[in-house]
């Protein structure tokens, strides 16, 4: 890395480099047989450079010898002098930069190689065991993924930055059959290692996890089809997770601010209304977390962000080449997805954090739909009789962030009641800001540990978030739930 800079200095470029180094395994048990084991390593070095006029070349490679390392550099720099010929854009904020140098703890309780991978395979299949006797007949697939990405990023004044992503996730993949017809559910539980597998109140909550969604794949079999309307709604954490990031957070980020929703003359619409009074919206690194990431591809701290602050616009997710162009602040939002790939303005762990939640008295994924209803009606949050449905689940959709529209996917819905509905998945959809300003009330703690991975520019990061345990929207002619 050294290397690389003084070979941008005598270039006549100011540099960043990124020296990335990936861990990464995966197993996948498929209804009792393992049916694959991947184990890769790689590393490589990005070197991104800047004239002294701020147009920009980059270069990367996975071949870290000293004269691969010196006709990276030199091809950068040829490349930012060609753009500068070419008069491409230019953008001079690396040379105000704040300087930094930090080497980050990893946030991890056991080190990556804790398991060897013959240990590692019998306590995936106990999982999936688990499930296959507790459900007899539901075919089961149980994918466990670990990887641990190690980044040193140094900068061209002597910034650097060291710090590790540990991430882990099992993921159990359910199906029920019956009469020709077949429904599938799946779930989740993230962490940063292999106590996932081996602490006690770790398994046991990614057990009960799993029952309720092997419950829910058998009832759905019989599930008729939700009438489409517009409704009163509950929806969980996970699809508040979606709402947030896809509908709302990359309106925020500052390189589309230009034909965002929230922009307005190309500047983010600080001090615009977009959500309901009790609403805030927060964006940020957490310890631990699935999309955790301490400091920015570009060597700059992560900051946590209060986009929304009850209801209000008051902050964006800037980049240190984009934010100034936006009107907002550096945030440190630049990652990429490797060594390979220029960072971009991106959200970590977004979550709608609501003023005054109601309490849950037991774990979000134990309450039931009845019991759920009779919450509501204790706090007056709904009328005897009057229609409500719960969405619960996020399986992906589509977002227009130019003019403000989603569609969703759930895993079901449920006609609240004494007697609770279940209905086949249908749509959620509608306004962004229709959306945020229906939201009534918050149910439950805040969950962030809604998992993804968010596409951008040909780039694939984890991302994470969430809200309270449920969220409570009231009925809007912009939002939809369809069914026939």
């Amino acid at each position: 890395m050294q290397l690389a800079l003084t070979e941008a200095a005598r270039h006549g470029v100011q540099g960043i480099i990124r020296y990335q180094a990936v861990q990464e395994f995966s197993i996948i048990i498929n209804n009792g047989k393992v049916e694959r084991i991947v184990n890769e390593e790689s590393e490589g070095l990005g070197i991104q450079v800047f004239t002294f006029a701020g147009y920009c070349g980059f270069a990367s490679g996975d071949c870290l010898t000293e004269a691969s390392v010196k006709t990276m550099a030199a091809k950068a720099a040829k490349l930012a002098n060609l753009n500068e010929g070419f008069g491409g854009e230019q953008n001079k904020a690396l040379f105000q930069a704040p300087q930094l140098t930090v080497s980050v703890p990893s946030p991890r309780k056991y080190p990556f190689d804790h398991f060897t991978m013959q240990e590692l395979v019998p306590l995936i299949n106990n999982e999936n065991q688990y499930i296959m006797q507790a459900f007899p007949g539901l075919s089961v697939q149980t994918v466990y993924r670990q990887l641990e990405e190690k980044w040193r990023i140094a900068r061209s004044g002597g910034s650097e930055a060291v710090f590790s992503m540990p991430r882990a996730v099992i993921v159990q993949t359910l199906t029920a059959r019956e009469e020709g017809r077949s429904v599938t559910t799946r779930s989740a539980l993230g962490g940063t290692d292999a106590g996932l597998l081996i602490d006690t109140a770790r398994v046991e909550e990614g057990r009960a996890r799993t029952r309720a969604m092997a419950e829910l794949a058998k009832n759905l079999l019989t599930a008729p089809k939700v009438k489409s309307g517009h409704y009163k709604l509950l929806i969980d954490y996970a699809l508040a997770k979606g709402l947030a990031h896809e509908a709302f957070g990359h309106a925020v980020e500052s390189d589309g601010v230009r034909t965002s929703i929230l922009g307005e003359k190309g500047k983010l619409a600080i001090g615009k209304t977009v959500a309901h009074p009790k609403v805030s919206i927060v964006d940020g690194p957490i310890p631990g977390d699935w999309a955790y990431q301490p400091v920015s591809a570009n060597g700059i701290p992560r900051d946590t962000v209060r986009i929304v602050d009850k209801g209000k616009l008051v902050a964006g997710l800037g980049d240190l080449f984009s934010a100034e162009g936006a009107g907002i602040a550096i945030s440190g939002a630049g990652r990429a997805e490797s060594y390979a790939h220029i960072p971009l303005p991106r959200m970590t762990n977004i979550r709608i954090e609501v003023e005054d939640p109601i309490t849950l008295e037991k774990p979000w994924y134990q309450v039931t739909p009845a019991e759920l209803y009779s919450l509501l009606l204790e706090q007056g949050l709904v009328d005897p009789g009057e229609e409500i449905y719960y969405l619960a689940g996020y399986k992906g959709g589509q977002v227009n962030t130019q003019h403000g529209d989603f569609v969703f996917n759930c895993s079901a819905i449920y006609k609240l009641g004494a007697e609770p509905v279940l209905y086949q998945p249908g749509i959620f959809a509608g306004k962004t800001l229709s959306a945020l300003k229906s939201i009534q009330a918050g149910i439950g703690p805040m969950l962030t540990d809604a998992q993804g991975t968010c596409g951008k520019w040909g780039q694939g990061v984890p991302s994470s978030g969430g809200s309270h345990a449920f969220l409570l929207l009231n009925s809007d002619p912009e939002i939809t739930i369809g069914g026939e």
